[in-house]
């Protein structure tokens, strides 16, 4: 499996391709996300998850590749180590935003200040369920002042019972510093991922599927964790939400 790179003008006109960022061979379990900052400097985060058999200890790795605007790589890719199933949010030039589960499913995210291609401050106190690959931290929005919010589930895995998702939000300063903590009161559909966005103020927008599995509820919070309006649109997918 391999992972490339387009660049496309406002107008939709390709301006260059990168033919492979990297590859991963069979039976890696990948995840990826893509940020751009204000500079025009794209960072590409690939997760990957292997283990031989299944005794076998689970090889978790997080690389960060950095493209300039020309497609061009700038050095060789960033290990991050602790962090998985990664989201990024771009900010001033040379900056980024990462967020992700912990690794080993531990019952609690990391967010991450990333400048020049080192950490400048890491916050691992960010509250998910730990229940399982794929879940977890689902998104990440960064307001102009560099506040962030991570979204996250917080119920455990499927055990039998209904098969619902409760999410939660968590805001953090521009150094990382806890602000408040939300748990929402929708129920999502288990299975798959609530998504987030956010407005340069800070203004937040969330989306799931919910009810009988043709629906998406989006709801917006206010940047100090206040309750907004909140509507139905026929939809089988959250994931791509954005607000202008």
């Amino acid at each position: 499996a391999s992972l490339s790179l387009g660049h496309l003008s406002m107008d939709g006109a390709l301006l260059g391709t990168m033919g492979v960022v990297t590859s991963e061979s069979d039976h890696v379990w990948t995840e990826q996300d893509l940020a751009v900052d204000a500079a025009g400097l794209a960072t590409v985060a690939v997760y990957t998850s292997f283990s031989e058999t299944a005794d076998s200890e689970v090889i978790e790795e997080l690389k960060l590749f950095s493209v300039d605007a020309a497609l061009q790589s700038l050095g060789v890719p960033l290990v991050f180590h602790g962090a998985a199933v990664p989201k990024l949010a771009g900010a001033d030039a040379g900056t980024y935003w990462l967020a992700g589960n912990a690794v080993a499913n531990k019952s609690h995210g990391v967010v991450s200040r990333v400048e020049g291609r080192e950490p400048v401050w890491i916050q691992t106190g960010v509250p998910t369920s730990g229940g399982g690959a794929g879940v977890g931290v689902s998104g990440l929005a960064v307001a102009n002042d560099g506040t962030s919010a991570v979204l996250a589930q917080r119920s455990p895995r499927w055990s039998g019972g209904p098969d619902v998702y409760r999410y939660g939000i968590a805001t953090y300063d521009a150094a990382g510093k806890p602000i408040w903590n939300m748990e929402l009161p929708t129920e999502f559909v288990g299975g798959y991922r609530a998504a987030l966005v956010g407005t340069p103020e800070g203004d937040l927008v969330v989306g799931g599927v919910t009810g009988d599995r043709a629906n998406v509820t989006i709801r917006s919070v206010s940047r100090t964790g206040q309750l907004g309006w909140a509507f139905e649109v026929e939809s089988l997918d959250a994931d791509n939400l954005a607000v202008d």
